[in-house]
This record gives structure tokens, C-alpha cells and sequence, in this order.
């Protein structure tokens, strides 16, 4: 009876040891190849946008004032500065709301969401709102119901960290004690931002030489235009006139160890300049230099991802005119 027992004991025993080294592989296999933070907070939210219960109001009377408020809430983690927002009123007749800047931007910087390392919690984005003073100066002899659109644009940046193995020599076998493999899939933190940098991965691509490709995608709801848009004379966020900048994006790639890079998509095959998103993503693909690298044993180093894009986002309400008689 007892060596009965102490047989199910000892395989019992076994079991847990098998689970045990089942659980270790899934968590080294999942810190390789899956999502990291990299110290970010993380996320797909950017600037969320509503407008401000009772501004409008549901119905309005003719020739009565009232506020068109937009509130503006940072969900991100990018600071939006003050102007770099672009608030812009349609679907309606600016004459008859008495509309006479249907575009304005934010008076105040919108603070980002981050991390207080000292106490351990989370500080919430900034809030700020936009507001536009109308009233519906046309006489009615009737109801009428309008719907008003508001088209807000806001300068963001998407910050993206992963790490890749380096070595002198990328297509040498791996070592059973090497601290790295190159040619895997990586993972990749990002900040708390709409348009998100996934899918890094790290190939030898030459006896000196690594390369690593990765995607860039649209996970918000909005649409993405390219920097520069804001840098037009009186910019309006209206998809009419903006084509040229509508699914571009600014992207710049800093390399581990200051290697020399090249990334054939990018401008001259530098390591800064613009691509489109097709479908809401691209793939871009670089290569790195470790001519330069002495180590024969591989080691990680970072490469850093900066994406910088307008992002447009729409809301929109109806408003019902009465006539006073």
C-alpha cells in the first residue's frame, strides 16, 4: 500500500515538473515575440472628441444665441501644444448660424497621460474645449432640422521601441548561451497613440548585416494626414483640398549603436521621410551595418521608431430650429 502510494506521489510529482517547464517555455516564447511596454502606458486613443452636453441644444429658436462647444480630452501619451489643434464647423450655412470663423484651434497645450514613477499612479490627460458662439439669424415659417459636423485635426506622435541582436557577424550559428537570436519575430512597445507600430521583425540579410521589417497601422477610427498639412496658410481640417496629404505619414528610424542604416522606402533611402498607409497600414523594411560591431557573441540593442501624423477625427449632432411666430 505504501510503495502504491509513493508511486502516485512521484508522479504527481512529474506532472508539475512537466507543467512547470511548459509554463517557463510559453512565458520565454511570449517576451520574444509578443507585445512589450518598454515603460509605456500604451494604447489606440489619441484626443477624444464630444461635444459638451446642452452646447448645442437638441433645439434652438431663431434669432436666440447659443454655444457650440467641442470638448477635447488627451487619452495619449503625446503632448498637444497650443494651435495644434484644428477645430472646423460643416454641414451647415455659416451665414445663417452667423458662423464668422468656422475654423479655430486650442488656446492652451492638452498634457499627455503618463505614469508618476513617485507615488505609483496614473496622471490623466488634459482637458480643453473649443467653443463657437452662434445663432440661426434666418426667419422661419416653419420646424427645420440641420445636422452640424465638427472636423477636428491634432498633431500627434506615436513613439515605438524594440530591440534587435546584434553581432558582427549575423550569419554565424547561435551559441546555446547567446542572450539573443536575429532571426525572429520582436516585440515592440509603443505609446499610448492611434496609429501603432507592430509586427517587427529581425532577419541576417548579409555576413555584416541585419534586417528588420515592420508595419505601421491606423488602429484609431480616424483618418491620418501628414504633418505638414498643418503647415499650410489658414488650414481647415476638411477632407476637400487636403488629398495630397491624406494617408501620409512622417516616419524616422533611429538604428542601435548609431550603425549606419538604409531604408530603401524612406526619402533617399535615409533613415527619415515619408510613406502611405494602403488600406490603413505599410511595411517598411530597413537594413542595419554591423561591419562596425567587434562582438562575436551576440547582444541586444535598441531601435527606436518615431511616427509623426495629423489625426482627423468626426463628430456630429442635429439641431432643430423652431420658429418663435
Amino acid at each position: 500500500m505504501y510503495k502504491k502510494m509513493r508511486k502516485v506521489q512521484i508522479l504527481m510529482l512529474l506532472l508539475v515538473a512537466v507543467l512547470l517547464i511548459s509554463a517557463a517555455s510559453c512565458d520565454k516564447k511570449d517576451s520574444s515575440v509578443g507585445l512589450q511596454d518598454y515603460g509605456f502606458l500604451g494604447g489606440t486613443d489619441g484626443i477624444s472628441i464630444s461635444f459638451v452636453e446642452g452646447n448645442p441644444p437638441d433645439r434652438i429658436f431663431d434669432h436666440d444665441p447659443f454655444l457650440v462647444s467641442v470638448e477635447l480630452e488627451n487619452l495619449g501619451e503625446t503632448e498637444v501644444k497650443e494651435g495644434q489643434v484644428i477645430s472646423t464647423l460643416e454641414g451647415i450655412s455659416y451665414r445663417s448660424y452667423a458662423i464668422t470663423q468656422p475654423t479655430l484651434t486650442n488656446e492652451i497645450p492638452i498634457e499627455r497621460v503618463r505614469f508618476d514613477r513617485q507615488t505609483g499612479n496614473q496622471i490623466v490627460g488634459g482637458v480643453e474645449q473649443i467653443n463657437y458662439e452662434a445663432e440661426f439669424i434666418d426667419d422661419l415659417d416653419f420646424e427645420a432640422t440641420h445636422t452640424m459636423s465638427v472636423n477636428v485635426c491634432y498633431l500627434y506622435q506615436t513613439r515605438a521601441v524594440s530591440s534587435l541582436c546584434l553581432v558582427h557577424n549575423p550569419t554565424q550559428r547561435p551559441g546555446e548561451n547567446d542572450v539573443c537570436m536575429v532571426s525572429e519575430a520582436k516585440g515592440v512597445g509603443n505609446s499610448g497613440a492611434p496609429v501603432q507600430v507592430t509586427q517587427l521583425s529581425e532577419r541576417a540579410s548579409g555576413k555584416t548585416e541585419v534586417s528588420f521589417n515592420f508595419q505601421i497601422e491606423n488602429n484609431g477610427m480616424g483618418k491620418v494626414y501628414h504633418p505638414s498639412f498643418a503647415e499650410k496658410v489658414d488650414p481647415k481640417c476638411s477632407d476637400a483640398g487636403n488629398e495630397q496629404y491624406l494617408d501620409r505619414v512622417q516616419v524616422t528610424v533611429m538604428p542601435p549603436e548609431n550603425l549606419p542604416l538604409r531604408c530603401p522606402k524612406l526619402d533617399e533611402g535615409l533613415n527619415t521621410g515619408t510613406v502611405r498607409l494602403i488600406k490603413g497600414g505599410t511595411t517598411v523594411v530597413c537594413a542595419v551595418d554591423t561591419n562596425e560591431l567587434t562582438q562575436t557573441v551576440p547582444f541586444p540593442g535598441e531601435v527606436k521608431v518615431q511616427v509623426d501624423y495629423i489625426y482627423k477625427e468626426h463628430i456630429s449632432t442635429q439641431i432643430t430650429v423652431e420658429n418663435v411666430g
